[in-house]
């Protein structure tokens, strides 16, 4: 399957063999002709049976040589990435914050495929395979490796297969899925990345000031990435909506973040908000917006702990995944919050601690998540203070 070169120096065959049958024809005659006196291959003169060592230096070779002449076919296959691909193959675990795949088996040989089309997406995924098996098992620092090595290589080759001579990117019908998926599975690493810099000890943050504000340095950097993912799927909306694996999750999460929010949970944050004197209309939209989907990841939650004990059905849509904002809000929020974050406004740090509480409530299970909302929770509590801006 590997198309490398594969050259045996011998081969030994059956006792029992039979040649081809235009051989054994031509060699009847031959010998006939030539010496009708020389025992026959399989005995000796007196006719007892020839027994052929392995050691016998006139054994015939049947060598399967490399026609191509390309070098690249004989390497040796790599034992890491397959460790990786066999953990991605067998771990659903490891998207556990997006939309629930009721056939994983099934969809990631389809990935896979995609992935040997476009190299950058393979890449990706057995990056995030590696991430993962970081977390299983901490005590190496291989997988940890890995995981970077793989995952800067696969957006050097995202970038370089995606050209924008203008302000509008180059996707069409031709490369949007595996381009959305790229950037999806990507989503779900940097978060994991990002939301380890709170679990993490680091050298870069020995007060809980620095610490935050390290987080928050990263999570606005990596932002503008999550962000790209929204832009692929409205650019690309039609050809997306038809596919066979994506339409029905996109369109069942097109309905659950676009429905109006019915909790109160976020009604003192919403307040802040409104009564700010420091935001102008377009700022305090943007921290609204953000509020708006933080309260239907409160929605999914309390509705997945009162269903479980009240069947009667809902008229709201529902996530496949009642974690899912978790990671839909990074992708959601729009560019004009997370500048508010970059300046460290109040109120933008106020969304945060709300944030901070979802993780905590939908996450604390997850792998990528843990304590990391408690962190942050605590970490913004005794930081808006000093971090706040005006």
């Amino acid at each position: 399957m590997s198309g490398r070169d594969c050259s045996f120096a011998f081969q030994v065959l059956p006792k029992e063999v039979s040649p081809p049958a235009s051989s054994t024809a031509s060699h009847d005659q031959s010998t006939s002709s030539s010496n009708k006196h020389s025992p026959s291959p399989s005995s000796q003169a007196d006719g007892t049976p020839l027994n052929v060592s392995l050691t016998n230096t006139n054994r015939p070779q049947y060598p399967c040589t490399n026609p191509y002449q390309d070098s690249s076919l004989d390497e040796s296959v790599n034992p890491y990435h397959t460790e990786l691909l066999l953990h991605l193959l067998t771990d659903s675990s490891m998207f556990n914050l997006g939309a629930r795949i009721d056939n994983y088996s099934g969809s990631i040989p389809y990935a896979l495929n995609l992935g040997l089309k476009c190299p950058y997406f393979l890449h990706q995924l057995l990056a995030f395979s590696a991430r993962h098996l970081a977390y299983l098992d901490p005590t190496s620092t291989t997988y940890l490796h890995q995981a970077c090595a793989l995952q800067t290589r696969a957006i050097s080759l995202f970038n370089a297969s995606f050209t924008f001579p203008s302000e509008k990117p180059n996707f069409d019908e031709s490369n949007c899925i595996p381009a959305l998926l790229f950037s999806v599975v990507l989503g779900h690493h940097l978060l994991a990345d990002t939301l380890s810099l709170l679990t993490s000890p680091s050298p870069d943050a020995d007060k809980d000031s620095d610490k935050l504000s390290t987080f928050l340095t990263h999570y606005t950097q990596r932002a503008s990435l999550h962000h790209g993912i929204h832009t692929i799927t409205l650019a690309t909306w039609p050809s997306l909506i038809h596919s066979p694996l994506l339409g029905p999750i996109l369109s069942q999460s097109a309905a659950y973040t676009s429905q109006t929010a019915h909790g109160t949970r976020t009604h003192r944050l919403q307040q802040l908000i409104n009564a700010s004197n420091t935001l102008d209309e377009s700022e305090k939209k943007a921290c609204l917006t953000a509020t708006r989907y933080l309260q239907l990841g409160f929605d999914a939650l309390d509705t997945a702990v009162s269903s479980a004990s009240d069947t009667t059905t809902t008229e709201a849509a529902q996530p496949s995944n009642p974690s899912e904002m978790l990671f839909l809000f990074h992708v959601l929020i729009p560019p004009e919050f997370t500048q508010l974050l970059v300046a460290r406004r109040r109120e933008a740090l106020a969304v945060m601690g709300y944030y901070a509480l979802l993780l905590h409530e939908g996450g604390r299970g997850m792998w990528q998540v843990g304590e990391a909302g408690k962190e942050l929770g605590g970490l913004l509590r005794g930081g808006i203070g000093q971090l706040g801006g005006e």
